[in-house]
């Protein structure tokens, strides 16, 4: 049985301690939902300080603005409930989606909206006279929980999130540095390459989500979240280089592979101990350089082969500078200052389908739930409704959402039965504070520790707390309403779990199918158009996209690579930017070679076509005219062309000179 740390102790117990102190306040000051504050305390508390400031602010701006929203939505149409559940019902459904597109702390504001909008204005809808009442009341309670976490996660061992960055940084540098080795080693296994691959995209993008917990945590400077923002940045430029050199490296013809293999593996040298490319391992005599002023192919190969190496290690240096600056042990040059100081986030990004599914699933569950509840008129059917929405909103947009869901209603129903024990079994033993808050303790402690490491543990808990009739003086609930409480919770679950699958196909093949057809889509779009800007917001989408389908199990064989298809399509995206981009500047022959070959390209990845034998002539076409007058491989659109004809082909064995 593992031992519990020292982290889980503090977190149950800042839990704890803020729960108690905020229902002892509620108490005093006469708020009439008491529980309110304590399942706040529940869902803001975080191990890391952070985390809690950032639910904190969320969750209460969130509150207040479904406050206002359900106040002037009842008081627009007070007198009409039927119109009153389909405008929050219409509501609900768009915050929910907006929480899907929102792939930052902020979504959290978007999901509360959603669910605090139905508590104002369908729980009251009975009642629309109190439902101003009953608005202040949740924001009074709301925001004495967020207070109190958030004072409590101050006072008592607050934990910045500065050394876990620092950690994640000692993990994703090692995984860099291993997947550079394998890069610039030819003889590297392609189990070890994918494994180290995969690791290294998951591991850069989900720093978007600590950075973006950053800003909320005062124990870590603006310079510090920079400096993270940059080593991200330098990474994301990394990471498409690396599988380039490989590629270029394979196609080289057999004479000239032992040359290159010597010198990459001084290149993997300098990388170990994290150094510039000395200018001179160009010249490298083992390197066969071309004797006539009309390159082949194979020489392009060549010379954009050590133009990638020196660029990957250049980045792989610049990202260690950037890393002692911020440990503080060396100190950064004017240029790479200034590159910090500029650094943005990367921001992840939305998933629109996606977003429009999960609006589509909560709004069919709600209406299918209202419809129930107001042919039947039962008197939980408002809480079944609330719970089904919370089922989608929250779990709708995960792989396996059904799968999700049903999880979500394991914990819901366990919930029911700690309140069944606590309503009926010991809450009626306690006779003053000190033996509520012995009995508070014996539940919430041990669950607090669990939550410190399964957040579900949370949502237990806070279910629980929700389900007792928890206010100045406790009096149960009686049995009989108690279980109709507990059907209709198991009801909306069930019936949001049908409803997410009517919306959605589940599975995360099928999330990578879409993926490929966004990415097909984007490349198409390039053939059209392309500047710096749309090159840069293109290889930003499909890093994600790439990081994505690399963290997901496609197929139970080891035949295809699904990453490094992703990782392949990113090159072909970059080439034909680079193409459409550098076309612009020039005219005659290579001007309309590079736009019949735009064309074609488009009209093949529209129909879904695997590229032709045409269209590997008009690559051809377009490289012979470009490199006629230009002949350098570091010319951008000879670049491009090359870079197009390895990776549109790198399966095919027809790359001839």
């Amino acid at each position: 049985m593992k031992s519990i740390s020292f982290d889980q102790w503090i977190f149950s117990i800042k839990l704890f301690v803020a729960a108690m102190l905020a229902y002892v306040i509620s108490v005093h000051l006469g708020l009439a939902q008491n529980y309110w504050a304590m399942v706040t305390c529940c869902v803001v508390m975080n191990p890391m300080t952070g985390g809690v400031r950032s639910k904190a602010v969320y969750r209460f701006t969130g509150t207040i603005l479904a406050g206002v929203a359900g106040v002037l939505l009842v008081a627009a149409l007070g007198s009409i409930s039927l119109l009153i559940i389909i405008g929050a019902g219409l509501m609900a459904s768009s915050a929910f989606g907006l929480a899907m597109l929102d792939r930052t702390p902020r979504a959290y504001g978007f999901q509360l909206f959603g669910v605090t909008l139905l508590l104002i204005a369908v729980g009251g809808i009975d009642h629309p006279e109190s439902v101003f009442d009953t608005a202040l009341a949740r924001v009074c309670e709301i925001g004495l929980g967020v207070i109190c976490s958030a004072v409590v996660d101050s006072i008592i061992v607050p934990r910045s999130l500065r050394p876990t960055l620092i950690k994640k940084l000692q993990s994703v540098l090692p995984d860099m540095e291993r997947w550079i080795d394998d890069m610039l080693n030819p003889h590297a296994s392609t189990e070890t390459v994918i494994r180290d691959r995969n690791r290294i995209l998951a591991d850069v993008t989900s720093m978007s989500v600590l950075i973006g917990q950053l800003r909320y945590d005062p124990m870590v400077s603006k310079w510090e979240r920079q400096c993270a923002c940059a080593i991200q940045q330098k990474l994301l430029r990394l990471i498409p280089l690396l599988p380039t050199i490989t590629a270029y490296f394979n196609h080289l013809d057999p004479s000239a592979k032992p040359g290159l293999e010597e010198w990459l593996k001084n290149v993997r040298q300098l990388a170990r101990e994290r150094r510039l490319l000395p200018d001179t391992c160009g010249e490298n005599s083992a390197i066969k350089t071309p004797d006539s002023t009309l390159p082949t192919w194979q020489d392009l190969l060549q010379g954009s082969l050590i133009e990638l190496v020196a660029n990957a290690l250049k980045l792989w240096s610049e990202v260690h500078g950037i890393v002692g600056a911020l440990e503080g042990v060396r100190e950064l040059d004017p240029v790479s200052l200034a590159e910090v100081q500029a650094a943005n986030e990367f921001r992840l990004k939305p998933d629109l389908y996606m977003a429009g599914r999960v609006a589509a699933g909560v709004l069919l569950a709600y209406a299918v739930l209202a419809a129930a509840w107001w042919l039947t008129g039962w008197h939980q059917g408002a809480n079944a409704l609330i719970l089904g929405i919370v089922a989608v909103g929250f779990f709708g947009g995960v792989d396996e959402a059904g799968k999700a869901i049903a999880g979500f209603a394991k914990f819901a129903a366990a919930s029911l039965v700690l309140a069944g024990v606590l309503s009926y079994g010991l809450l009626p033993l306690t006779s003053g504070l000190g033996s509520f808050m012995l009995v508070m303790g014996l539940v919430m402690i041990p669950l607090g520790l669990w939550a410190a490491k399964n957040p579900m543990a949370v949502l237990l808990l806070a279910l629980a707390l929700s389900n007792l009739n928890l206010q100045v003086s406790y009096s149960p609930l009686g049995f009989d309403e108690f279980l109709d409480a507990a059907l209709s919770t198991i009801i909306g679950v069930l019936v949001a779990q049908l409803c997410i699958k009517l919306v959605r196909q589940m599975g995360a093949k099928e999330r990578v199918r879409r993926f490929v057809q966004f990415e097909t889509a984007d490349i198409a779009g390039l053939t059209r158009h392309a500047d710096p800007r749309s090159i840069g917001a293109y290889t930003l989408r499909a890093l994600d996209r790439a990081a994505s389908i690399g963290t997901r199990t496609i197929s139970q064989t080891k035949e295809v690579d699904v990453g490094g298809r992703a990782l392949d399509g990113i090159q072909v995206g970059v080439a034909v930017a680079t193409i459409r981009s550098a076309s612009r500047n020039v005219g005659g022959l290579r001007r309309r070679t590079c736009e019949a070959l735009l064309v074609h390209l488009r009209q093949e990845l529209q129909s879904n076509t695997p590229p032709s034998a045409m269209l590997r002539e008009l690559l051809d076409g377009a490289l012979l005219a470009s490199f006629r007058r230009t002949p350098l491989s570091t010319d951008p659109l000879v670049r491009g062309l090359i870079a197009l004809r390895l990776f549109l082909f790198i399966h095919s064995s027809d790359l001839k000179n």
